[in-house]
C-alpha cells in the first residue's frame, strides 16, 4: 500500500499483539470505527484496542466538554472505554501514553475541535497516527478535507471511494500514494449490516409517514453555508402541527444547536422551538449517536446535510435535499450523489417533492441504487478487514 514506518520501530515478535488507540470524542460518528474495533477487539485477531474518550468543542472557542456522555453511550454499547479519575487534559493523555499504542486512531482531522493535548503535535510524538474519514465528505473545502496537518502525519488513511483516491492526489501533493490505502468505508460496512434494525420514537398508526428531518450546523454563511434551518425550522413545525400522518424525527448535526448560540441565537429561543417542536405526538427529537435504527424505520430523510445524505443512500429511500442556495457547493464526490436527490430551493419546493412521493411517484429510486453500489460493495472482503490485514501486514513486516 505504499505506507512508510515515520517513527522508530523496536524489535518484535508475531506472537505481540498490536496496541491500537481509538481516540472518541463525538459519539454520532463512533460508526467509522466501530466495525475495526470491534473486529480487533475479537479473540486471536492480534489486536489488542482500546478506547480512550474525550470532551470536544465543536465552535473552536476553547469550551470543551460532552465526554460523560460519550462514556456513557460506549458504556451502553458494551464498551468499556479508558479514562482518567481527575479528569485534566494532562492526565487523559497521560492515561493513553501509558498505553502506549502502535497506532492511533483519532475520529477528525479538525484540531481546534480537541483540546490541545490531543492535537497532531502531542500525538505523532509517540505513535503512528490512523485516520478512517468520519463522514463522506462532500463539501467544496477541499484542502481542509484532504491536507490539514493530520492527514499529512498519518502513517495511514483509508479511503472509501476511487473519487477519493483523486481528490487526496489534486489537493495534497505531500500524500499522494505514501500513506492512502484503498479499503472503502467501514461506515457503510456497519449501516449495511444494521440496514434491517428499526426504532422510532412517536406512535405511528398504519399509513402514516417517518420522515428524518436532519438540519447541518452550517449556519454562519462565511463558513460552509450548507444549514437552512434558520430560514425553515419554523415551516417544519407548522407541517407537522397540519399533518398528524406524517412523524418527524428531528435529527440535528450535534453542532447545530452549539452553532446557533456562537451565531447570537438565545438560548431561550431555542428551547422554545425544541419545546413547541417535541409537544406534538407526530414529533421527537433525537440526538443521540446511533442513529442507524431512525434509518431502518423511516421512508425519507430531509435534510441540507453534506455528508448525511451519502449515508441514507444506502437505504434506498427518498431523501429531499434543502439547497440553501449559499453554501461552498459540492467536491466531486459529492457531485457524484446529487443526481439521487430530490432538490428543493425553497420550502414550496419540499412540499412538492414530498407531496409526489407520498403519492409513490419516485422517478429517482433506480438512480440512487446504482450510487449506492459505488459507495459500497457489499460481495468484496468488508473494509474492517482490509484495515486490519494492512496495518497487520505492514506491522509484521
Amino acid at each position: 500500500v505504499g505506507m512508510q514506518y515515520t517513527a522508530e520501530r523496536t524489535s518484535m515478535t508475531s506472537t505481540k499483539k498490536i496496541k491500537v488507540a481509538f481516540v472518541v470524542h463525538n459519539m454520532a460518528i463512533w460508526s467509522s470505527l466501530h466495525n475495526v474495533y470491534t473486529l480487533m477487539n475479537e479473540a486471536g485477531s492480534g489486536f489488542l484496542p482500546k478506547v480512550f474518550t474525550l470532551p470536544c468543542d465543536h465552535t473552536s472557542s476553547g469550551n470543551y466538554e460532552g465526554e460523560d456522555h460519550t462514556y456513557a453511550e460506549l458504556k451502553a454499547m458494551g464498551i468499556k472505554a479508558i479514562r482518567p479519575d481527575n479528569k485534566t487534559m494532562s492526565e487523559h493523555l497521560a492515561v493513553l501514553k501509558n498505553f502506549a499504542p502502535d497506532y492511533l486512531f483519532r475520529q477528525t482531522p479538525w484540531e481546534l475541535h480537541l483540546p490541545p493535548e490531543f492535537r497532531v503535535g502531542n500525538l505523532n510524538s509517540f505513535t503512528r497516527l490512523c485516520y478512517i474519514p468520519y463522514g463522506f465528505l462532500t463539501a467544496n473545502i477541499e484542502q481542509r478535507q484532504f491536507n490539514q496537518e493530520y492527514h499529512l502525519s498519518c502513517w495511514g488513511i483509508m479511503r472509501e471511494t476511487k473519487i477519493k483516491r483523486l481528490l487526496y492526489e489534486k489537493n495534497s501533493p505531500d500524500i499522494g500514494f505514501r500513506n492512502v490505502a484503498a479499503t472503502g468505508y467501514p461506515r457503510f460496512e456497519t449501516l449495511w449490516e444494521r440496514r434491517n434494525e428499526k426504532y422510532w420514537p412517536t406512535k405511528v398508526s398504519d399509513g402514516d409517514t417517518k420522515i428524518i428531518w436532519a438540519p447541518h450546523h452550517s449556519i454562519d454563511t462565511k463558513w460552509l453555508g450548507f444549514s437552512t434551518f434558520i430560514d425553515n425550522h419554523m415551516q417544519f413545525l407548522k407541517l407537522a402541527r397540519q399533518s398528524p400522518s406524517l412523524h418527524i424525527v428531528l435529527r440535528p448535526h450535534p453542532a447545530l444547536f452549539s452553532k446557533l448560540l456562537a451565531n447570537g441565537v438565545p438560548q431561550e429561543n431555542i428551547d422554545r422551538f425544541i419545546h413547541d417542536f417535541t409537544s406534538l405526538p407526530n414529533t421527537a427529537l433525537y440526538e443521540e449517536g446511533d442513529y442507524i435504527p431512525l434509518f431502518g424505520a423511516s421512508d425519507l430523510l430531509i435534510t441540507d446535510g453534506i455528508g448525511f445524505f451519502s449515508e441514507y443512500m444506502l437505504t434506498g429511500k427518498p431523501i429531499i435535499y434543502t439547497d440553501s442556495g449559499r453554501s461552498f457547493g459540492f467536491n466531486d464526490a459529492g457531485k457524484l450523489l446529487v443526481d439521487g436527490l430530490y432538490r428543493a430551493t425553497n420550502f414550496n419546493e419540499v412540499l412538492t417533492s414530498l407531496t409526489a412521493l407520498l403519492e409513490n411517484d419516485d422517478p429517482l429510486r433506480a438512480t440512487r441504487e446504482r450510487i449506492a453500489k459505488v459507495l459500497f460493495n457489499p460481495s468484496k472482503p468488508s473494509p474492517s478487514q482490509q484495515i486490519l490485514q494492512i496495518i497487520k501486514t505492514a506491522h509484521n513486516a
